[in-house]
């Protein structure tokens, strides 16, 4: 007898909270299809058909695809939507795949100085960042995004100074953007993240809400 397979995690985006995607090799191998994903040049093809509209495909920053769900439509296959439960299914020929949108929540492990982002069973992100350190630690615990959350914060405490791609975490502790982010606990109590090197700071940004699961932990022993 055969099982049904877990529901795939779908993944949202902030910025365009309609939109649901799905990681498009393991939509494609669930189907049965084949895909090929060009990383250099962003070329996303499924069963020889390009996918060509830049609106319906996103990356991770370790240069996963996903996929508009949507666009299943237009490669063969049949969408429906369940709105009690928020379930899609997906049918090719003799097989099927459900996506759901997974539940966001992040990880700031002090002690390992890295921020992890998941959403459903997906690892969406992970990056170094730099804590506060010694006599301005970081706060542990667990908080929700926001309710602030700009594009470009200025610090209340430190002269106005520029904090982009900023998500509030507790009081005047945000996670933010930062040109300097060395691999050891060194800002005044806020959670550093590179711009550089695909800049996850905006990406972090664009993905998270207000509201979203935040726990801080560990101790750096450095």
């Amino acid at each position: 007898m055969r099982t049904q397979a877990p529901p795939l995690s779908g993944i949202s985006f902030a910025d365009r909270p309609e939109t649901l995607y799905v990681d498009a090799r393991k939509v494609a191998d669930a189907l049965g299809w084949t895909i090929l994903w060009e990383q250099s040049t962003q070329r996303l093809s499924i069963n020889n058909q390009a996918v060509t509209s830049p609106s319906s495909v996103r990356r991770l920053l370790d240069g996963t695809a996903l996929l508009v769900v949507g666009a299943l439509r237009s490669l063969d296959g049949a969408v429906s939507w369940e709105p009690s439960s928020g379930m899609v299914t997906v049918k090719s020929g003799e097989r099927t795949v459900q996506i759901v949108r997974g539940e966001k929540r992040v990880e700031v492990d002090c002690a390992t100085q890295r921020l992890r982002a998941w959403q459903g069973d997906t690892l969406v992100l992970e990056t170094p960042v730099s804590t506060g350190r010694l006599g301005h630690r970081t706060p542990k615990g667990d908080f929700m995004a926001g309710p602030v959350k700009e594009r470009m914060h200025y610090s209340s405490l430190y002269n106005g100074a520029p904090m982009p791609y900023s998500v509030q975490v507790n009081g005047n502790v945000f996670i933010h953007g930062f040109t300097s982010v060395p691999p050891f606990p060194a800002s005044h109590g806020c959670i550093r993240v590179p711009l550089s090197n695909g800049n996850p700071a905006r990406w972090f940004y664009e993905w998270v809400d207000r509201g979203t699961p935040i726990r801080i932990q560990g101790r750096w022993q450095g």
